[in-house]
């Protein structure tokens, strides 16, 4: 129900079952934890930063290496200290 629902084009109205059903239904969907990258020690070419503000004040800074999300931060939002726990998480290049 929850993949028709987010890959669909109709909306909850497609399911054919009130609103609030379906979100009790799907609540636990949103409390799955997701896995850290685990840190390989590799040194990469480029790192790219960027954070997105989602609901309920948070922030998150990812950094990714053109391919893939390596490392990301939590925050309340973006400033140079958040980016540097980031960053120090990552081996330095050499």
């Amino acid at each position: 129900m929850f993949l028709d629902w987010l890959l669909g084009k109709g909306g909850v109205k497609q399911l054919d079952i009130p609103r609030r059903t379906f979100s009790r239904r799907i609540s636990w969907c949103w409390h799955v934890e997701a896995p850290k990258p685990q840190v390989t020690g590799e040194v990469y070419d480029q790192v790219l930063l960027d954070g997105i503000y989602l609901a309920y004040g948070w922030c998150l800074i990812t950094a990714t290496n053109g391919e893939k999300i390596i490392d990301w931060q939590w925050c309340q939002r973006e400033n140079s200290a958040t980016y540097q726990a980031l960053m120090n998480r990552l081996p330095a290049p050499t």
